[in-house]
């Protein structure tokens, strides 16, 4: 299975896995790692319905690279530095996501570095990463209101101001 993270571009485009920004990037709390599940990579639907809830995490709308980690990958390459998963439902506004979301379990520094090495291979391939403009973003909103995925009255922030936007035109 993949999961998603946000990525930061300063600090993992034109670094090394040693960088410090990288391995910071990967900063963890009670060892947990933010990710979000992917079931299917080669579903487009799915993998910006996991953007947007990423996206939705957030107060305002921002651009955004999010990287695919294969973890069976990750742990058949460091199978001294397993990484297991601690599930938790995500803070997003987008509801019918929050429980795409789980954490990796970081226990060490180097299983951060590790994962900072295999995030640098992973983002050789273009396909293994996306980047999401603002106005991805808000057509990826549009649609999922559109759809019923989003009820735009439970909405706060931002994303109540862009849900009332869309009610105008």
């Amino acid at each position: 299975m993949e999961f998603a993270r946000k990525i930061i571009e300063s600090a993992w485009f034109s670094t090394t896995p040693e960088d410090a920004d990288a391995i910071s990037d990967l900063g963890t709390s009670n060892h947990d790692l933010s990710v979000w599940r992917v079931v299917d990579v080669h579903n487009n639907i799915e993998v910006d319905d996991v953007a947007l809830a990423l996206a939705m995490s957030r107060n305002k709308i921002e651009e955004f690279y999010m990287v695919l980690i294969n973890l069976e990958e990750f742990n058949q390459l460091y199978p001294d530095r397993q990484i297991s998963l601690r599930p938790e439902n995500g803070e997003t506004q987008y509801s019918a996501m929050v429980s795409s979301h789980t954490n990796f379990v970081v226990n060490t520094l180097d299983n951060q570095y590790d994962l900072s090495k295999y995030i640098h291979s992973r983002i050789s391939d273009t396909s293994n990463y996306k980047y999401y403009s603002p106005q991805e973003i808000r057509e990826l909103f549009k649609e999922a209101i559109n759809n019923g995925k989003i009820n735009g009255e439970e909405l706060l922030n931002n994303w109540k101001q862009e849900y009332k936007k869309l009610q105008m035109n």
